[in-house]
Protein backbone atom coordinates (compact mmCIF):
# COMPACT_ATOMS: atom_id res chain seq x y z
CA UNK A 1 0.00 0.00 0.00
CA UNK A 2 1.67 3.47 -0.87
CA UNK A 3 2.38 5.89 1.62
CA UNK A 4 0.81 9.41 1.24
CA UNK A 5 2.86 12.35 2.20
CA UNK A 6 -0.28 13.77 3.65
CA UNK A 7 -0.55 10.63 6.46
CA UNK A 8 3.12 11.26 7.64
CA UNK A 9 3.33 12.64 10.67
CA UNK A 10 4.20 16.80 10.75
CA UNK A 11 7.29 16.26 11.21
CA UNK A 12 8.25 13.93 8.53
CA UNK A 13 6.11 15.99 6.19
CA UNK A 14 8.41 18.79 7.45
CA UNK A 15 11.56 17.40 7.02
CA UNK A 16 10.64 16.09 3.32
CA UNK A 17 9.77 19.91 2.24
CA UNK A 18 13.09 21.18 3.67
CA UNK A 19 14.98 18.22 1.81
CA UNK A 20 12.99 19.03 -1.52
CA UNK A 21 13.47 22.98 -1.37
CA UNK A 22 16.98 22.23 -0.45
CA UNK A 23 17.49 20.24 -3.33
CA UNK A 24 15.93 22.90 -5.81
CA UNK A 25 18.33 25.35 -4.29
CA UNK A 26 21.31 22.97 -5.20
CA UNK A 27 20.13 21.78 -8.23
CA UNK A 28 19.55 25.80 -9.58
CA UNK A 29 22.75 26.50 -7.78
CA UNK A 30 24.70 23.90 -9.96
CA UNK A 31 23.07 24.41 -12.95
CA UNK A 32 22.71 28.25 -13.22
CA UNK A 33 26.95 28.49 -13.83
CA UNK A 34 26.55 25.83 -16.50
CA UNK A 35 23.37 27.52 -18.33
CA UNK A 36 25.59 30.79 -18.29
CA UNK A 37 28.85 29.22 -18.91
CA UNK A 38 27.22 27.89 -22.56
CA UNK A 39 25.35 31.46 -22.79
CA UNK A 40 28.98 32.99 -22.68
CA UNK A 41 30.50 30.54 -24.93
CA UNK A 42 28.10 30.77 -27.41
CA UNK A 43 28.17 35.10 -26.94
CA UNK A 44 32.33 34.86 -27.48
CA UNK A 45 31.93 32.59 -30.38
CA UNK A 46 29.37 34.66 -32.20
CA UNK A 47 32.41 38.11 -30.97
CA UNK A 48 34.55 36.15 -32.74
CA UNK A 49 32.39 35.39 -35.88
CA UNK A 50 31.87 38.86 -36.13
CA UNK A 51 35.62 39.78 -35.91
CA UNK A 52 36.30 37.73 -38.15
CA UNK A 53 34.19 38.86 -40.59
CA UNK A 54 35.62 42.46 -39.70
CA UNK A 55 39.24 40.99 -40.56
CA UNK A 56 38.33 39.84 -43.76
CA UNK A 57 36.86 43.41 -44.69
CA UNK A 58 39.79 44.93 -43.82
CA UNK A 59 42.60 42.79 -45.59
CA UNK A 60 40.30 43.27 -48.68
CA UNK A 61 40.04 46.87 -48.15
CA UNK A 62 44.13 47.02 -47.49
CA UNK A 63 44.45 45.40 -50.93
CA UNK A 64 42.04 47.58 -52.84
CA UNK A 65 44.19 50.84 -50.71
CA UNK A 66 47.26 49.27 -52.28
CA UNK A 67 46.26 49.10 -55.90
CA UNK A 68 44.86 52.12 -55.60
CA UNK A 69 48.00 53.46 -54.49
CA UNK A 70 49.96 51.31 -57.68
CA UNK A 71 47.14 53.06 -59.89
CA UNK A 72 48.01 56.49 -58.49
CA UNK A 73 51.45 56.29 -58.37
CA UNK A 74 50.87 55.10 -62.51
CA UNK A 75 48.83 58.05 -63.57
CA UNK A 76 50.96 60.83 -61.29
CA UNK A 77 53.90 59.24 -63.68
CA UNK A 78 51.92 59.93 -66.75
CA UNK A 79 50.88 63.26 -65.80
CA UNK A 80 54.89 64.22 -65.09
CA UNK A 81 55.41 63.13 -68.59
CA UNK A 82 52.78 65.06 -70.65
CA UNK A 83 53.93 68.20 -68.84
CA UNK A 84 57.19 67.62 -70.33
CA UNK A 85 55.50 66.89 -73.68
CA UNK A 86 53.21 69.82 -73.33
CA UNK A 87 53.86 71.82 -70.51
CA UNK A 88 51.41 73.97 -68.07
CA UNK A 89 53.14 77.25 -68.78
CA UNK A 90 54.39 78.67 -72.24
CA UNK A 91 58.13 78.66 -71.59
CA UNK A 92 58.40 80.95 -74.90
CA UNK A 93 61.78 81.73 -73.92
CA UNK A 94 63.04 78.02 -73.20
CA UNK A 95 61.85 76.97 -76.48
CA UNK A 96 63.46 79.79 -78.37
CA UNK A 97 66.82 78.88 -76.93
CA UNK A 98 66.40 75.46 -78.10
CA UNK A 99 65.65 75.95 -81.28
CA UNK A 100 68.58 78.16 -81.73
CA UNK A 101 70.73 75.62 -80.03
CA UNK A 102 69.34 73.04 -82.57
CA UNK A 103 70.41 75.53 -85.26
CA UNK A 104 74.00 75.87 -83.75
CA UNK A 105 74.85 72.17 -82.82
CA UNK A 106 73.44 71.52 -86.44
CA UNK A 107 75.50 73.49 -88.45
CA UNK A 108 72.94 75.88 -89.94
CA UNK A 109 72.45 79.65 -89.73
CA UNK A 110 69.26 81.02 -87.97
CA UNK A 111 68.61 84.35 -89.58
CA UNK A 112 65.33 85.07 -87.72
CA UNK A 113 63.05 83.76 -84.96
CA UNK A 114 59.80 85.51 -84.76
CA UNK A 115 56.68 84.73 -81.98
CA UNK A 116 53.25 84.64 -83.97
CA UNK A 117 50.18 84.88 -81.97
CA UNK A 118 49.17 82.20 -79.58
CA UNK A 119 45.86 80.33 -81.12
CA UNK A 120 43.61 78.76 -78.36
CA UNK A 121 42.02 75.88 -78.84
CA UNK A 122 39.01 73.86 -76.04
CA UNK A 123 42.36 72.38 -73.88
CA UNK A 124 45.39 73.42 -74.95
CA UNK A 125 47.01 76.48 -77.07
CA UNK A 126 49.90 76.72 -79.58
CA UNK A 127 52.52 78.76 -80.00
CA UNK A 128 53.77 79.21 -83.24
CA UNK A 129 57.38 81.11 -84.65
CA UNK A 130 58.45 81.94 -88.24
CA UNK A 131 62.00 81.26 -88.31
CA UNK A 132 64.43 81.94 -91.17
CA UNK A 133 67.81 80.02 -91.75
CA UNK A 134 70.30 78.73 -94.70
CA UNK A 135 73.08 76.37 -94.72
CA UNK A 136 73.43 72.83 -96.51
CA UNK A 137 71.03 70.57 -97.07
CA UNK A 138 72.07 67.51 -94.91
CA UNK A 139 72.66 70.02 -92.26
CA UNK A 140 69.67 71.48 -92.15
CA UNK A 141 67.57 67.77 -92.20
CA UNK A 142 69.78 67.27 -88.83
CA UNK A 143 68.33 70.64 -87.92
CA UNK A 144 64.87 69.68 -88.06
CA UNK A 145 65.82 65.84 -86.88
CA UNK A 146 67.04 67.38 -83.54
CA UNK A 147 63.49 69.68 -83.41
CA UNK A 148 61.71 66.34 -83.55
CA UNK A 149 63.15 64.51 -80.65
CA UNK A 150 62.49 67.15 -78.32
CA UNK A 151 60.54 67.07 -74.87
CA UNK A 152 58.08 68.97 -76.38
CA UNK A 153 55.32 69.17 -79.50
CA UNK A 154 56.89 70.26 -82.31
CA UNK A 155 54.99 70.99 -85.92
CA UNK A 156 57.07 72.28 -88.70
CA UNK A 157 54.76 73.57 -91.44
CA UNK A 158 54.30 76.48 -93.77
CA UNK A 159 58.36 74.61 -95.25
CA UNK A 160 59.89 77.36 -98.16
CA UNK A 161 62.92 75.69 -99.39
CA UNK A 162 65.19 77.56 -102.39
CA UNK A 163 69.10 77.02 -103.35
CA UNK A 164 71.25 79.52 -102.99
CA UNK A 165 74.87 80.48 -104.68
CA UNK A 166 76.98 81.82 -102.18
CA UNK A 167 79.51 83.29 -104.90
CA UNK A 168 76.67 85.68 -105.14
CA UNK A 169 76.11 88.63 -103.18
CA UNK A 170 72.80 88.28 -101.49
CA UNK A 171 70.64 89.06 -98.42
CA UNK A 172 73.34 87.30 -95.93
CA UNK A 173 76.90 86.76 -96.13
CA UNK A 174 76.68 82.76 -96.27
CA UNK A 175 79.40 80.30 -94.46
CA UNK A 176 80.91 77.77 -96.82
CA UNK A 177 79.06 74.83 -97.76
CA UNK A 178 75.66 76.69 -97.52
CA UNK A 179 73.26 75.51 -100.42
CA UNK A 180 70.05 76.16 -99.23
CA UNK A 181 67.68 78.81 -97.67
CA UNK A 182 64.47 79.24 -96.52
CA UNK A 183 61.51 79.89 -93.74
CA UNK A 184 58.72 77.61 -92.08
CA UNK A 185 56.93 77.87 -89.02
CA UNK A 186 57.77 75.98 -86.02
CA UNK A 187 54.68 75.26 -84.07
CA UNK A 188 55.01 73.80 -80.11
CA UNK A 189 52.05 73.33 -77.16
CA UNK A 190 51.22 74.73 -74.10
CA UNK A 191 48.32 73.73 -71.58
CA UNK A 192 46.29 77.22 -70.80
CA UNK A 193 45.30 78.71 -67.76
CA UNK A 194 41.03 78.47 -67.03
CA UNK A 195 41.70 82.59 -66.94
CA UNK A 196 43.80 82.44 -70.38
CA UNK A 197 41.12 80.89 -72.26
CA UNK A 198 38.57 82.94 -70.90
CA UNK A 199 40.07 85.99 -71.82
CA UNK A 200 40.85 84.57 -75.40
CA UNK A 201 36.90 82.90 -76.01
CA UNK A 202 35.55 84.24 -79.27
CA UNK A 203 33.22 86.91 -80.03
CA UNK A 204 31.03 84.12 -82.10
CA UNK A 205 30.55 80.43 -81.69
CA UNK A 206 33.35 78.12 -83.23
CA UNK A 207 35.51 80.93 -84.14
CA UNK A 208 39.10 80.65 -83.61
CA UNK A 209 40.29 81.55 -80.85
CA UNK A 210 43.82 83.54 -81.48
CA UNK A 211 45.74 86.29 -79.28
CA UNK A 212 45.84 89.21 -80.85
CA UNK A 213 49.69 89.98 -79.84
CA UNK A 214 52.19 87.73 -78.37
CA UNK A 215 52.17 87.69 -74.81
CA UNK A 216 55.24 87.60 -72.35
CA UNK A 217 56.57 84.57 -71.42
CA UNK A 218 56.34 83.29 -68.18
CA UNK A 219 58.68 82.51 -66.29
Amino acid sequence: MALRIGELPFFAQLLICLLIFGGVVLAGEFYGPIADKKITEKNLETEVSQLRAVVSQLQDAKKRHADLQTGLKSLEEQLERTKEVVPQEKQADQFMLMVQGSARSSGISLRRLTARGVVYKDFYAEMPFEIEYDGAYYNLLNFFRQLGQSNRIINASALKLDSIDPSKRGKFEYGPGSSVAGTCTVTTFFTPTREELAAAAPAKPGARRAAPAPAQPRR
